[in-house]
C-alpha cells in the first residue's frame, strides 16, 4: 500500500517538474539570466530523479515479468 502512495507521489512531482520548467522556458526565456538558467536545470534534475523514483517503485509494484 505504501509502494503504491510513494509511486503517485513521485509520478506526480516528477510531472510538476516538467510542467514548471517547460513554462518557465517558454514563458520567461528572453528573462533568463545564469540563476535563471541554473534554476531550470534543477528543475530538470529534479524531474530526472523522481521520475526513476516512481519508475523503480512501479517495477516493484507492477512486477514486470521479463521473456
Amino acid at each position: 500500500m505504501i509502494y503504491k502512495i510513494l509511486f503517485g507521489l513521485f509520478a506526480i512531482a516528477s510531472l510538476v517538474m516538467l510542467v514548471q520548467s517547460i513554462q518557465i522556458v517558454f514563458y520567461y526565456h528572453d528573462e533568463l539570466n545564469s540563476h535563471g538558467f541554473g534554476f531550470v536545470t534543477g528543475k530538470l534534475l529534479l524531474f530526472v530523479l523522481f521520475g526513476l523514483l516512481a519508475f523503480f517503485i512501479g517495477r516493484r509494484i507492477f512486477k514486470v515479468k521479463q521473456e
